[in-house]
């Protein structure tokens, strides 16, 4: 049986979220993440061509796995949910976290 915590679609991107793991779809990729053995976690500025900047949310754990959440174009309850997810695991006892990533987990940089 399947509980997701949460899912939601990005442009081509589908993310989930369900017992403690992070699933990334895009097209035939998938990865999945470990949250409990999260390593660091980055709020990442990406410039666009007509030069606005957009913000990712960049996980990586223990072994080597990395995605890049983005949530543009997404609502805001929905955001804040998946956040709100996030955030234990982000702020877990020996997570390196880089950047504005307060600010990011917030939902403010979207």
């Amino acid at each position: 049986m399947f509980f997701a915590v949460g899912a939601f679609y990005n442009f081509r991107r589908r993310y989930e979220l369900s017992q403690g793991r992070l699933l990334v779809c895009q097209g035939f990729t998938r990865r999945r993440i470990i949250l409990s053995e999260l390593a660091s976690a980055e709020a990442v500025p990406m410039t666009a061509s007509h030069g606005r900047v957009f913000w990712h949310l960049v996980l990586e754990d223990r072994q080597g796995t990395r995605v890049r959440l983005s949530f543009l174009h997404t609502g805001p309850g929905v955001r804040q949910h998946f956040l709100a997810a996030l955030r234990p695991f982000a702020y877990a006892p020996g997570v390196r976290l880089e950047g504005p990533i307060d600010r990011a987990m917030a939902g403010s940089l979207w």
